[in-house]
């Protein structure tokens, strides 16, 4: 969520437009107030919704199953070595990129704090 919140303003930011078929995907969704703010661009005015995705089928679902096991191998990899709590996490990453994000100080949970410093 966080990573996915840091590239929305970041895309927001340096301008990079919306996707058409994205926006009339997810518009009904975003509650009547939502614009497109810088990233309009090439929107048309009269962009129609569609409809969003089925839903993934029991079989879809099921089918994931197999991938579990590698995906939280995977996510242990890339959580070794990053501390849980607070100022552990500060100092690791001030040392790995230069500034310790003293916001999540206020992360309560551990694992969260964890997952975020990891991201």
């Amino acid at each position: 969520m966080v990573m996915m919140g840091f590239l929305n303003k970041c895309m927001d930011t340096i301008g990079v437009e919306l996707e058409p078929s994205t926006v009339a995907e997810t518009a009904t969704t975003m509650g009547g107030d939502w614009n497109a703010g810088r990233s309009n661009g090439d929107l048309a005015a009269d962009l129609r919704a569609t409809a969003p995705p089925s839903s993934d089928s029991v079989w879809t679902k099921l089918a994931m199953i197999p991938k579990l096991p590698g995906a939280l191998r995977l996510d242990a990899q890339w959580q070794k070595g990053v501390p849980r709590t607070w100022p552990a996490v500060g100092t690791f990453l001030e040392e790995l990129c230069g500034h310790s994000f003293p916001v999540l100080s206020r992360l309560q949970h551990g694992r969260i704090m964890r997952a975020v410093a990891a991201a």
